[in-house]
């Protein structure tokens, strides 16, 4: 019976050094915690501003083609209106030259 105790004592006593060493060895210590901490605040601050950044170009990148669109737009309706001014102008000659052919 003696010997079932120690053993039991000694096993007791090997367990809890091994508990006792995981605590120490495995737990992170405040400072640890704390850098940790200041670092995904840091990486979160800098996500954040990079959200903003790439949210401010598509709203300038939208503002730059919408008036690039209107600008386009507008150049198209004056190249129309000249084409069909030409087109009348080249019709015009066309009945002059004719008529100046039958004289």
């Amino acid at each position: 019976m003696q010997k079932s105790r120690k053993k039991t004592l000694w096993t007791l006593m090997a367990a809890f050094i091994a508990v006792a060493a995981l605590m120490v060895s495995g737990c992170a210590t405040t400072a640890q915690f704390d850098k940790l901490q200041q670092q995904v605040n840091e990486i979160s601050a800098k996500a954040d501003q990079a959200s903003a950044d790439a949210q401010a170009a598509e709203d300038k990148c939208l503002k730059d083609s919408q008036k690039y669109a209107a600008e386009a737009k507008a150049a198209a309706y004056k190249a129309k209106e000249a084409a069909d001014k030409a087109e009348k102008a080249a019709k015009k000659s066309e009945a002059i030259f004719k008529k100046q052919m039958e004289k």
